[in-house]
């Protein structure tokens, strides 16, 4: 499965759900350990560039909203691992946008 039907498949069963009235997780990993940074289930999808270091192509992730506005607050000083070759990104780079969840 290549990188696009991967990401069809993922915004497909996102769709489904939403269509459905399931509850749709926000699927940033720590969400669960650091209530601090996350609350509730997942309301908008973040897209990400490629790692300018690596390449690695991180797509569509869907966010809660606390997750969204902490984003927003530190788009122009904050930096993020690569989950590939782990060279910080700052976030200014790789943040293409948001698009609520319907």
């Amino acid at each position: 499965m290549t990188k696009i039907d991967e990401r069809i498949s993922l915004e497909l069963e996102q769709d489904l759900k939403a269509l459905f009235g399931e509850d749709v997780a926000c699927e940033v990993d720590a969400h669960d350990e650091q209530p601090y940074f996350h609350e509730g289930g997942g309301e908008w999808y973040v897209t990400y560039r490629d790692c300018v270091h690596c390449g690695r192509d991180s797509g569509v992730s869907l966010i809660c909203a606390k997750f969204k506005s902490i984003i927003e607050g530190a788009i122009l000083t904050g930096t993020v691992p690569c989950s590939m070759c782990k060279v910080r990104n700052k976030l200014s780079d790789i943040v293409v946008g948001f698009t609520r969840r319907s």
